[in-house]
């Protein structure tokens, strides 16, 4: 007479509760991997600054068009940039890039920028625009932004089409 015990490999709820537990497991450990990655956003966008950064009623000031910059952190590791983070890539222009010193950011560099934080900066296009001529570059110049952290990771922003003469 067989036995009336069932085995455990047969028992189906069992073999589902294991499944459900590797598998909810797997993905927990997933999503703290994916949360450890940095997570950065760069912006690079063309603007109109003042001149001076003094604002008085009734006063004329000459406008000039600037690069701003913006790196935003939307992971949830604190990322370091130091002074000199800011590079400028010219599509057509192989292996060179522009260090850029920008004029104001926000926050002063070096900044430590956490989860929802970001930091603005602007430069101004005159003396890029004059250094692109200097080499031989026409306009209009497609540019990006490339910023590094202080351990060297390298964040691109897209493709800008400058559509002023810089």
């Amino acid at each position: 007479m067989p036995d009336p015990q069932v085995p455990w490999y047969q028992d189906s709820r069992f073999l589902f509760s294991a499944f459900f537990a590797l598998w909810g497991a797997g993905l927990a450990t997933y999503q703290q991997v994916t949360q450890r990655r940095p997570r950065i956003r760069v912006l690079l966008q063309q603007a109109v600054m003042a001149a001076s950064p003094m604002y008085v009623l009734g006063e004329e000031r000459e406008v000039v068009n600037a690069l701003a910059m913006t790196i935003k952190n939307y992971g949830y590791l604190d990322m370091t940039f130091e002074t000199n983070c800011f590079e400028l890539e010219v599509k057509g222009w192989a292996d060179k890039r522009f260090v850029l010193l920008p004029r104001i950011t926000d926050p002063a560099l070096p900044a430590t920028i956490s989860h929802g934080q970001n930091i603005k900066g602007s430069a101004e296009a005159k003396p890029i625009a004059a250094e692109l001529k200097k080499s031989g570059l026409a306009a209009p110049y497609k540019v990006r932004l490339i910023v590094k952290d202080a351990i060297g990771r390298r964040f691109r922003s897209d493709w800008l089409s400058s559509q002023f003469d810089m």
